[in-house]
């Protein structure tokens, strides 16, 4: 075990083998004792990145400032674990690193939560999208091909938080390039231990995203717009929006669903066929009841394949729009509690309520504007431009700016660069690494 480890995620704009891979092989940072359920997803945005702030009770602009002002270069603390040109290293004393396995030169890799297996992701020279993907035994160095899968195209596989038993992929069967937007589509999941690909929606028509349960035992995804729920023990059923009183009307559709960090709940977003009605519903599992985010804005804020996302307490649930030109966030009885016009995604913190918020330039591939807010309707204290990697614990973040890796302390917002060979990316952090 590790302890706490770090894959790379995209929360915005990295060099473009860098976002490509994280859109397909997205991972979350997770302690070994205590895994934090986190998701992210692709997201490219045109909008530029200073908007107004619209909450319901005041009005304020964030003003993209640099805050940090001590950006010290840092160590690389011993027991750091990096990609670099192909090869997973471990850092040693004195600068030194052990290599741990070796790949093709345009190989990416990310790291299993308990930090035993490896996704190998061979990449075709010049090209932006992955030719081949092995799963790999640290231990043993022993590696088994898994993708492409039959019958396909489909995104690569990644390493699933809440469930070690299974690495997951999703199915897109309207992709031509399997390298991009991996997410809208019918989950799919690989026994690690060996046994044949389970497809959960053989039509292969989901809606929106898919979202595994914080026990790892289920995951809840649409066919075709019905939302289901697949249990890794029994299979899949119906779930019943009418059972928990919510009134459906013919045509309505539900996609993108997102389980509550305690189980409790569940949100799915939901449309009519001419989006004419919209909205985010959210299911109390306990008792029985349910509760709407609606109506939303037709025309502005419409929900598409809505990404939703839960704080780490459950108290608050983020949605943003589709088209990145927003974020609102609602407590669970669906009352909306703070919006931000201009940013696209919240990146809660893995304890409380805080969060790092992300909008974008409007140049491609360029780095994103953050902000921390420590709780929903607080003033956001700017970050500058730069790029959301990870969560490291409650109080640090990983960023990515003017092509160097940053711990981002939150409480002192300050930030110390990593002493990363040119090209690699991290893996897995020690604690040193947030001292």
């Amino acid at each position: 075990m590790l302890g706490e480890r770090l894959t790379l995620s995209t929360g915005g704009w990295l060099p473009l083998t860098m976002l490509l891979l994280a859109a397909c092989t997205t991972g979350t940072s997770q302690s070994a004792v205590a895994p934090i359920p986190t998701k992210t997803r692709p997201e490219p945005s045109p909008y530029p990145w200073s908007r107004t702030h619209v909450a319901p009770t005041r009005t304020s602009t964030v003003q993209p400032t640099r805050i940090p002002t001590s950006t010290p270069v840092g160590s690389l603390p011993p027991g750091t674990i990096y990609e670099s040109l192909g090869s997973v290293w471990r850092a040693g004393d004195s600068g030194s690193a052990l290599e741990l396995f070796s790949g093709p030169a345009d190989s990416r890799y990310s790291l299993s939560p308990d930090g035993t297996r490896l996704l190998l992701t061979e990449w075709e020279s010049g090209e932006f999208f992955p030719t081949s993907q092995s799963l790999v035994d640290l231990a043993s160095g022993q590696s088994r091909l898994v993708w492409p899968v039959p019958d396909g195209p489909s995104c690569p596989f990644h390493f699933l938080d809440e469930n070690s038993q299974y690495i997951a992929l999703t199915v897109r069967p309207d992709a031509t390039d399997p390298g991009y937007n991996c997410w809208p589509g019918s989950p799919a999941f690989l026994p690690v231990s060996g046994g044949p690909l389970i497809v959960l929606d053989p039509t292969r028509a989901s809606q929106g995203y898919w979202n595994v349960s914080p026990d790892g035992r289920q995951v809840a995804f649409d066919q075709d717009g019905a939302p289901r729920i697949f249990s890794f023990s029994v299979g899949s059923t119906d779930f019943s929006p009418a059972s928990y009183g919510f009134a459906s009307t013919p045509g309505l559709r539900f996609f993108s669903p997102s389980w509550s960090p305690d189980g409790q709940s569940i949100a799915w977003g939901f449309a009519s066929e001419d989006w004419t009605r919209q909205g985010v519903a959210i299911f109390d599992l306990a008792n029985g009841t349910h509760h709407t985010i609606e109506p939303l804005e037709v025309g502005r804020y419409e929900v598409c394949q809505a990404n939703i996302s839960w704080s780490n307490d459950a108290t608050y649930l983020a949605i943003s729009h589709c088209e990145f030109q927003y974020m609102l966030i609602s407590d669970p009885q669906g009352q909306i509690v703070y919006r931000q016009d201009g940013y696209s995604r919240v990146n809660w913190a893995p304890v409380g309520n805080s969060f790092i918020m992300s909008n974008y330039s409007p140049d491609p591939f360029s780095a994103s504007g953050l902000a921390i807010v420590e709780q929903p309707q607080a003033t956001p204290r700017p970050i500058g431009q730069a790029s959301f990697v990870r969560w490291l614990d409650p109080s640090h973040a990983l960023i990515w700016r003017d092509n160097s890796y940053y711990v981002l302390n939150t409480e002192r917002t300050q930030e110390v660069r990593l002493s990363i060979p040119e090209k690699a990316s991290p893996l897995y952090l020690p604690p040193a690494a947030l001292q």
